[in-house]
């Protein structure tokens, strides 16, 4: 006959004999998710950014961007979100020009190396004065290598 004999007791020793193992398994989860890399996305010569809320895709005057951004998926091989472009219309010039927002889709892709490499932009429907072609760009160390989302 067993020692543990009494109901209680053998529920006792069966949940401290399945504790390790859960212990070991929440562990080993969080152990993991810890290594789990950031994806990140290389911003206009200025570093790195995870998940962020703006984005711009003209380097060179910051006339065009993303703003709003709200991901899902981010660290995926695909992360998706919704948010809103600008686009300076340079009308008279680009000094005194105003700027048009309408929302967009964006999609980042082509995650190497922990960054992504490639990102899609497409308007829902509304883009002034445009068609609703999606414009792939492509991301390098230095952030967009094009300064248009103009199909």
């Amino acid at each position: 006959m067993s020692r543990l004999t009494h109901p209680l007791a053998v529920l006792v020793a069966g949940a401290a004999a399945a504790m390790p193992a859960t212990a070991s398994a929440h562990a080993h989860a969080v152990a993991r998710h810890r290594r789990a890399p950031k994806a990140v996305i290389h911003l206009c010569a200025r570093g790195t950014a995870v998940a962020p809320r703006s984005y711009v895709l003209s380097c060179g005057d910051g006339g065009t961007g993303l703003v709003k951004l709200h991901w899902t998926h981010w660290g995926e091989r695909t992360a998706t979100a919704t948010g809103r472009a600008f686009v300076n219309t340079c009308t008279p010039t680009c000094v005194a020009g105003h700027y048009l927002t309408y929302p967009v889709k964006v999609t980042v892709s082509h995650l190497s190396g922990g960054a992504y490499h490639l990102i899609v932009v497409a308007d829902a429907g509304k883009r002034p004065g445009h068609g609703s072609r999606p414009t792939a760009i492509r991301i390098g160390r230095r952030g967009p290598e094009t300064s248009l989302i103009v199909p």
